[in-house]
């Protein structure tokens, strides 16, 4: 079962929430979203993670999915799914609209939130 994890550097920026097994999977997991290959390449380089780790309970999350004018399959490969995971509802509606600013098959494809 997956846990939520907050990531503090040692320098107090919050590094984000990663869902993930465990603690060490959260730091390798963010790792990665900032271009390394794991946990263990990103402290050769800069060394072992000081920053705090702290495990919280996030509540529901919402999603959105989408599907093009000629689908019938809904899908939530909205851009990266990471950022595809909203703290309210209200939040993903507003990043519906953004999505149909982007114009072309965007402001045609139909789109509804989902709660994960």
């Amino acid at each position: 079962m997956a846990t939520n994890y907050r990531l503090i550097s040692a320098a107090g920026v919050d590094m984000g929430i990663w869902e993930a097994r465990d603690a060490q999977d959260a730091l390798d997991l963010c790792a990665r979203d900032q271009g390394y290959r794991s946990l263990a390449h990103q402290e050769e380089i800069s060394g072992p993670w000081t920053g705090r780790v702290i495990e919280v309970d996030v509540g529901p999350a919402y999603a959105i999915e989408s599907r093009s004018a000629t689908s019938r399959e809904w899908h939530r490969d909205v851009g990266d799914p990471r950022a595809n995971r909203f703290a309210d509802a209200s939040e993903a509606e507003e990043a519906i609209e953004s999505l149909r600013d982007l114009g072309d098959e965007w402001a045609t494809a139909e789109y509804r939130v989902v709660v994960l």
